[in-house]
């Protein structure tokens, strides 16, 4: 199944990739690029989706779906995802890929705007020693008072000088092999940019800070060329014998599996193509397997080198299409280029054979299928002519239709809503107009949708015909041309050329528009169906004249016109029992649409006398797009009556032997030779094994064998645990003795995933990582005692499933868990709250006896998530060992690394549960991250409404930090929603000030005294808050109009935490603030479970009494929610043993209607559509006293339905709609 779940049998591009994907050491042609090409819906994700599953384990192989939305927007994100995903591929055989070219021109495109078009030598140093202080991990500028670190600098700054140098002996030990070759390849100009003589790194640098900051499209495009050369050549190098030792043991190319190229922006992807087959035509061959999809082709490639898949034997036609391929570029073997087009090989996705159809529609029975199954599913192949995800999603709907209810035919389905089931379902959308938006939606932008109306008008198209269609004169002045609708059209693959040069549209979009043009309005418009048709019956007349074949297209237009007669008197001249091509003719002019003014049966009718009139009724009844009628057995039956009447002067319905009236009795109207009966003649529709991999040769190294054996018993053992030990005893946090050899050992290999490091490597920074709480306890003795209860839990359930063999799973928190010694702030008593709540989630899961179990690991990210990225990748790997791995909770700091991190677990397809994150920054960034928190455009529209209905408030300023993603879209919406003809900001509107500086405390003062001195009502604090205590005081300081009221958001609810002032400072202005979840909007001890749990809890942990009544924060009542929302998946999904990261993201997508969550923090409901966001989630607003107390005003939104709980009536506060 796709990703629409479309199963589509596609045996020769899957046999073709067989034959390309093994290295051909031997050959001296290039390899081709593939383009598999077909419009939407017809399979070409699935089939990337399919090599991929069997190439990802013994292939190197990358796969990137371009989305500008949330995946690789430009040519460079492209390439840089490509090298990440390969470069983290470890080949089982000869291990990872280096990139020491890619990684260099990556570098320098990232300094290029921080040091200027013409750098200095001294800042090109700079970066050089960042560089090479992180080549050596050595610590930055503020470690140099330790003597050690102020030594290494000082050995850095000496060695400094031989990266700028000519190559030496020196710079080869420094950077090793691999990152020396790579300026080697630069200084010796194996590459695009001009260097003068003489040169060096250094040169090659300011080369390229010139072109990156000229604004020069073409600059650009030579460091996109750059970057690809260098990308090639990385990989030429890990191919090449003589390079790389490990090249031997290369037995296939490498793998890049692109999907949707054409949507880069710009013409990105056609670019990215158009260099690599320049690159292949000046004969330098690279052992890149490029295979990439689309729905446009472009000119500049040249004509293609198309390939059917049709049926037949699969490898035997791979076998034909590939030599015919190498057979036509060994003609221009001689000269010196290859021309661009003959390097392409474009794969041509056909239509669902007849019986792939049928398969579909009626699945296996032990009985044989009956003569009115075997019509429906003719009926359906006729009226969605093979198309995948239209045979998809009506046997979806005729299988969603109530039982009992008549039968609608086909085409009338296609006015039906989308299934439930089918993807992306919209409110309202028929499954017509979803199929056309798919076909349409690469032009919808250039051509106008009347336009593509009129142009289905035709049953083909060239320059006349498409100029009587729009109603264009010969010079087509004043108005889009034929010529460039026509190229237009030519370039997308819901057209094609056919092989009398005219342009013929894919029939199912046909049919729908031409369902439209009949249905709309009939006034005497220029692009109306009477004026369009009345133009190409005119036409036709004329070229009739001198093509009789146009007679056809005249009598289609006749009939659409409603002349009847003047058809009847053709056709009857036309019969010919003996030559079955009559009928054919009588098929195409039965397809005609009718007048919207008049009725074809009403014409046809009055002329019942006519018994060729009642066979063109008739046929067109059943083949007419605009006919609703559902096909029968009866009504097949009277078409061949009324067919052998015509043909024979007599009706002869029982004239069919047995053997050929199933065939016969449905298709009539087709020739003799191209009928089957059903079931016999066709490839079965057979669903492929993904789970066996493609097969790979083994090579070995005998040699290498004996030389490594040799190490190995020597020296190797000892002198590589002594490395890695010394390795592993700087970077982990807590390690283990020299004699725990298990412990050292399986650090990085089994254990790979499952350890706390240093973020600042050799002993410094914070301990980030992802541990199980035995080996290791983050921020003690601060969250230890819940880490201590997780890890007891997880104990437990290994040991069960150990001792009964019950399955279970695994999710892992990343949250923030700084000890104090590492420079703790608030964030650490909010990770310690996260885990209280997801602790006390799974400790109800587990208990309640469900099946698969819940185990948790705890991730620490570091403050504000400054090491999301890292620990994510960590994670990734981890989860690539460890398959009960299935979902992430945590991440709720909205800056960019948690983004990233977000992105690289939706990458590796491991869903996320986010508790607090809030950001708008955080909608659609993957299609994998869902959040239970509110975000933060709905917090400020509370906030906005509240200030304006009952503060009565018409001017506000706005204190934001523009460097936090967090505080600069709560400040943005705040003002959006505030701002309108009534209410203003007061200048000067929005005041800024950096957190990271050190100087914030006077920076932000100053401004919160500013903001004072302009008295407006509101003064809307948007930051976090570690700072709002220098807010406070700056009020009483400026001193601030007692009136002011200052308000922020949901960040504001960690005042509560320590280590927060307690109490906080005077506070002389009212005090609002919005909340995710506080035990007040709940009626005293009728609230959820989850306040009776965490009681019980403090209990058990030793808290004092004034402790146990301390209410829980929003941190741990969202943590819950978080984890609620996963353990519910897992309640709804049936087969515990088969439960992986997908069937849980599948699930939680589920999470809508009937399968609601009732939460601590209000109803979670991710819609039909999910985009990550819960509907209609519970916002709270709080105001704290001047003794900082906080006390409830009121909630907007649905708490949820919970029987063990009541709400608190709600207060009277406005609520945004």
């Amino acid at each position: 199944m796709d990703q629409r779940g479309i199963f589509v049998d596609r045996p020769v591009p899957v046999a073709l990739f067989e034959r390309l994907y093994l290295a051909d050491r031997a050959g001296t042609e290039p390899l081709p690029i593939v383009v598999v090409y077909g419009p939407s819906g017809s399979g070409k994700t699935r089939l990337l989706d399919y090599l991929y599953s069997r190439g990802k384990d013994p292939l190197t192989c990358a796969r990137v779906r371009v989305n500008p939305e949330s995946g690789p927007s430009s040519l460079p994100e492209l390439l840089d995802s490509l090298q990440e995903e390969l470069a983290s591929d470890r080949n089982p055989q000869c291990g990872l890929i280096p990139f020491p070219r890619y990684e260099l021109c990556r570098w320098m495109r990232e300094i290029a705007p921080k040091l200027g078009a013409h750098p200095d030598l001294e800042s090109i140093r700079k970066q050089l020693r960042t560089l090479l202080n992180r080549r050596f991990r050595v610590p930055g500028d503020a470690g140099r008072e330790n003597i050690f670190v102020a030594a290494a600098h000082l050995l850095v700054n000496l060695l400094l000088p031989a990266v700028l140098t000519r190559p030496s002996v020196l710079r080869r030990i420094l950077w090793g092999r691999n990152r020396n070759t790579g300026f080697l390849w630069y200084e010796q100009g194996q590459h695009a940019i001009e260097l003068p003589e003489g040169r060096h790194f250094s040169d090659v640098i300011r080369r390229v800070c010139a072109l990156a900051n000229t604004g020069d499209p073409q600059d650009a495009a030579l460091l996109d060329e750059l970057l690809l050369s260098a990308f090639l050549d990385d990989l030429r190098a890990a191919f090449d014998p003589d390079r790389t030792s490990l090249a031997r043991l290369r037995t296939t190319y490498c793998v890049a599996l692109v999907d949707d190229i054409d949507r880069l922006p710009n013409g990105q992807g056609f670019r990215l193509l158009e260099m690599l087959a320049e690159q292949r035509a000046n004969g330098s061959r690279d052992p890149l397997l490029l295979i990439a999809t689309g729905e446009q082709w472009w000119s500049h490639a040249g004509r293609p080198f198309p390939v059917s898949s049709g049926s037949g034997d699969p490898a035997g036609t791979a076998a034909e299409v590939l030599a015919s391929w190498r057979n036509a570029l060994h003609r221009f073997r001689d000269q010196r280029n290859y021309p661009i087009g003959s390097l392409f090989l474009r794969i041509d996705l056909p239509p669902l054979t007849r019986e792939q159809t049928r398969r579909l529609v009626l699945p296996p029975r032990p009985r044989p299928s009956t003569e009115s199954r075997e019509v429906l599913a003719e009926e359906v192949f006729q009226a969605t002519h093979g198309h995948p995800l239209a045979v998809h999603l009506v046997t979806q709907a005729l299988a969603g239709r109530r039982p009992g209810a008549p039968r609608l035919g086909v085409r009338r389905l296609m006015d039906e809503p989308l299934p439930s089931g089918a993807h992306d379902p919209s409110s309202g959308e028929s499954i017509g107009s979803h199929l056309v938006q798919c076909f349409i939606e690469p032009v919808r932008r250039r051509l106008d949708r009347g336009i593509l109306v009129a142009c289905a008008a035709p049953r083909a198209l060239d320059a006349p015909t498409l100029r009587a269609a729009l109603g264009l004169s010969d010079d087509d002045s004043g108005r889009t041309s034929a010529a460039e609708v026509w190229d237009e059209l030519a370039r997308h693959a819901f057209t094609e050329v056919a092989s009398d040069g005219r342009l013929v549209m894919h029939p199912l979009l046909r049919d729908l528009l031409i369902r439209e043009l009949a249905a709309g309005d009939d006034r005497d418009g220029p692009l109306s169906h009477s004026r369009i048709h009345a133009r190409l019956d005119d036409h036709f007349a004329v070229v009739a004249e001198e093509r009789p074949e146009a007679m056809v297209d005249r009598l289609y237009h006749e009939l659409a016109r409603g002349q009847v007669q003047p058809v009847l008197r053709a056709l009857e001249a036309r019969v010919n029992p003996d030559d079955p091509a009559w009928r054919g003719e009588l098929l195409a002019v039965a397809r005609a649409p009718s007048s919207p003014r008049r009725s074809r049966r009403f014409f046809l009718r009055r002329r019942a006398e006519s018994p060729l009139g009642i066979l063109l009724d008739r046929a067109g009844e059943l083949y007419s797009p605009i006919s609703d009628a559902p096909w029968s057995v009866e009504l097949l039956e009277r078409l061949a009556e009324d067919l052998s009447e015509v043909e024979a002067g007599e009706r002869t319905a029982g004239r069919y032997t047995p053997a050929d009236r199933s065939v016969r009795l449905i298709r009539p109207l087709e020739p003799p030779r191209d009928a089957a009966p059903p079931g016999d003649g066709q490839r079965p529709l057979v669903r492929a094994d993904e789970s066996e991999s493609f097969p790979v040769p083994r090579r070995t190294s005998h040699r290498a064998l004996w030389r490594a054996a040799a190490v190995f018993v020597l020296l190797a053992p000892l002198l590589l645990y002594l490395g890695a030990y010394r390795m592993y005893s700087v970077e982990t946090c807590g390690p283990a003795g020299p004699l725990d050899v298990w412990t050292v050992v399986t650090d990085r290999t089994v254990n790979d995933g499952l350890h706390v490091r240093h973020a600042g490597g050799n002993g410094s920074g914070p301990c980030v990582g992802i541990t199980d709480g035995n080996d290791y306890v983050f921020a003690k003795p601060a969250t230890e005692d819940v880490q201590n209860r997780i890890a007891d839990q997880n104990e437990q359930v290994l040991r069960q499933s150990a001792e009964t063999g019950r399955p279970y799973l695994t999710a892992v928190v990343m949250t923030t868990l700084t000890a104090p010694g590492d420079g703790s702030n608030k964030e650490a008593s909010a990770g310690r709250s996260e885990l209280e709540g997801v602790y006390l989630a799974q400790q109800r899961y587990n208990n309640e006896g469900h099946v698969p179990m819940l185990r948790v690991l705890v991730a620490n990210v570091g403050t504000a998530g400054e090491h999301a990225a890292d620990v994510a990748q960590q994670l990734v790997r981890a989860a690539r060992r460890d398959r009960t791995i299935v979902a992430v909770l945590g991440l709720g700091s909205g800056t960019g690394e948690t983004l990233q991190a977000v992105r690289i677990l939706g990458r590796a397809g491991l869903p996320t549960i986010a508790s607090t994150a809030s950001g708008d920054a955080f909608r659609n960034v993957s299609d994998h991250f869902f959040r239970v928190g509110v975000p933060n455009r709905r917090q400020a529209a509370v906030s906005a409404a509240y200030a304006k209905e009952e503060l009565d408030a018409t001017t506000a300023i706005i204190v934001e930090d523009p460097t936090d993603t967090y505080s600069r879209s709560l400040a943005r919406d705040f003002e959006e929603e505030f701002e309108d003809g009534k209410h203003t900001l007061r200048w000067p509107g929005r005041l800024t000030y950096d957190a990271s500086r050190p100087d914030v405390t006077n920076t932000l003062a100053n401004r919160v005294s500013r903001a004072c001195l302009q008295d407006p009502d509101v003064i809307f604090y948007a930051g976090r808050a570690d700072h709002m205590d220098t807010v406070l005081n700056a009020t009483v300081d400026a001193p601030c109009n007692p009136d002011v009221a200052i308000m922020g958001g949901q960040d504001l609810a960690l005042l509560s935490l320590p280590p927060f002032p307690q109490p906080l400072p005077e506070i002389r202005n009212p005090l609002y603030y919005t909340t995710m979840a506080t035990p007040d909007a709940w009626q005293a001890g009728r609230g959820p479970r989850f306040y009776g749990a965490y009681r019980s809890y403090l209990r058990g942990i030793g808290a004092s009494a004034a402790q146990q009544g301390t209410a829980p924060s929003e941190q741990a009542a969202l943590a819950y929610d978080a984890t609620s929302v996963l353990t519910y998946t897992l309640i709804r999904i049936p087969d515990a043993d088969e439960i992986d990261a997908f069937a849980v993201w599948r699930g939680i997508r589920l999470t809508t209607g009937t399968n609601l969550v009732a939460g601590v923090g209000g109803v979670i409901d991710f819609g039909s559509d999910p985009d990550g966001d819960p509907l209609d989630k519970a916002v709270m607003l709080m105001r704290a006293d001047e003794y900082g107390k906080a006390r409830w005003l009121g909630t907007c939104g649905q708490l949820g339905e919970d029987p063990t709980a009541v709400a608190t009536p709600p207060q009277e506060i406005p609520c945004p709609e």
